[in-house]
């Protein structure tokens, strides 16, 4: 690994130097928050526990567009139904596969998720303790670490407070009870829609929440979890949901009102330009993660620098080293 000299010769800072600067306000989180609890949430784990057991033709998808990557397929998928309506042709069997795909992923998720007996709690709590430094917290993860965290942390609310049975609470805001808040921006596996009103599944007193998930799965109630490929379509189905809706409002009134802004293990690619262009339009600075270890050379660090930073047009950008951040490494005992 390049040195904190090197590193800073490039740009790229460690998180201490300029920490003070970014005390209370909002962090994004996205996938590689959570890795760092779990290598098993990595796409290519999804794509190869689905592959298994899906159709013949979503196969050729994934193989024909060589790739792994589900909003990849799922964004093509849409390209394609662009393209026949326009040319008025009738492929009926595009939604069949889109549908497939998007509900596939959403139970491999479910299945791959590790099991809470697996999940190290002292190691969720430590991490919990270290989001006290942030004003709110927003995340494009589908997962349930950042659930347990919040329980653990004890500081943020998130506008499910409202009982609605034994199972739901339901979403409701203001939430006055708590000053911080965590915002789910692609909705969440722990999260359902009835009707117009979106509902947090609650930790069963005895049992696992994955189980009671996977109980509504079965049921056929899916997890309100935006999976389209493209940009587009993602703000699409947030703007369908008032509480996504609300979520993405939240984000941006928080520029407005704090002016930084941290993003960790966020790669704001071409699916999630929409989260890109609501900071750059909202946000005066944003101090960016980098995973050192993903980029084998210098060159390459440099050019996925460059990617971030062609991205935006208003907002200051300044990076560091993602290791410098959190700490998920717990203390071993003498």
């Amino acid at each position: 690994m390049p040195t904190p000299e090197l590193l800073k010769h490039e740009g790229i800072h460690q998180w201490d130097t300029i920490r003070e600067k970014y005390d209370q306000c909002p962090i994004l989180l996205g996938n590689g928050f959570s890795l760092n609890f779990s290598e098993t949430l990595r796409y290519s784990n999804l794509y190869d526990s689905f592959i298994n057991t899906c159709t013949s033709g979503s196969k050729n998808l994934f193989r024909l567009l060589a790739t792994k990557n589900f909003e990849t397929v799922l964004e093509s998928i849409e390209t394609a139904k662009l393209i026949t309506e326009a040319l008025d042709y009738e492929l009926s069997g595009l939604d069949i596969h889109k549908a497939e795909v998007k509900n596939g992923l959403i139970e491999t998720i479910n299945k791959i998720h590790p099991r809470p007996n697996v999940i190290d709690y002292r190691q969720t709590k430590q991490v919990a303790e270290q989001f006290g430094c942030f004003s709110n917290v927003f995340t494009t993860n589908y997962d349930l670490y950042l659930y347990y965290i919040v329980l653990d942390s004890n500081i943020f609310g998130d506008h499910f407070f409202t009982k609605a049975s034994d199972k739901f609470h339901s979403f409701e805001e203001p939430d006055t009870r708590k000053n911080n808040h965590i915002y789910y921006l692609h909705g969440a596996l722990f999260l359902f829609e009835h009707r117009i009103i979106t509902y947090k599944l609650l930790k069963p007193s005895n049992g696992w929440l994955l189980d009671s998930i996977t109980e509504e799965i079965r049921a056929d109630n899916y997890p309100l979890f935006i999976s389209e490929g493209r940009s587009e379509g993602k703000l699409k189905s947030i703007q369908s949901n008032f509480y996504l809706t609300f979520c993405f409002n939240r984000l941006e009134s928080e520029g407005n009102d704090k002016g930084h802004i941290v993003i960790f293990g966020q790669s704001l690619g071409s699916q999630d330009k929409h989260i890109a262009s609501a900071i750059d339009k909202h946000f005066k600075k944003a101090a960016i993660s980098l995973r050192i270890d993903d980029w084998s050379s210098m060159g390459e660090l440099k050019a996925e620098k460059n990617r971030i930073l062609s991205l935006f047009k208003n907002t200051e950008i300044e990076f560091f080293c993602s290791k410098t951040l959190f700490d998920f490494d717990l203390a071993t005992s003498e």
